[in-house]
């Protein structure tokens, strides 16, 4: 429906240096993440590192994992209870670390 309304939202996280950008169309919801990682992620590490807003929550978990061109391996899952995890399942990120993450899902 070319006349659907879109909205924009961000969330900050705790390791991603920029926020997360969300977009909604209807019930379906656009992710889009270009920046750095912090520059301290153990791996292993799997924990929460932010909130989605209530209008965006997904009906089912969605895990997006980065973009390949990136050397980070961190997994972003979003939750269906509204929280973001985060889980390395690379090295150890010393330094800040470029990542891209895109994707969609329906709320």
């Amino acid at each position: 429906n070319s006349n659907q309304a879109i909205t924009i939202a961000s969330v900050k996280t705790s390791i991603l240096k920029t926020e997360i950008a969300l977009a909604k169309a209807g019930n379906i919801v656009v992710i889009s993440y270009t920046g750095d990682t912090t520059d301290n992620v153990k791996q292993g590490d799997l924990q929460v590192i932010g909130t989605i807003p209530p209008d965006y929550v997904p009906r089912q978990k969605i895990a997006i994992a980065p973009i390949q061109s990136t050397t980070q391996r961190i997994q972003l899952t979003f939750e269906n209870n509204g929280n973001i995890t985060a889980y390395n399942y690379g090295n150890k990120i010393t330094t800040q670390t470029a990542c891209r993450y895109n994707g969609c899902y329906v709320c």
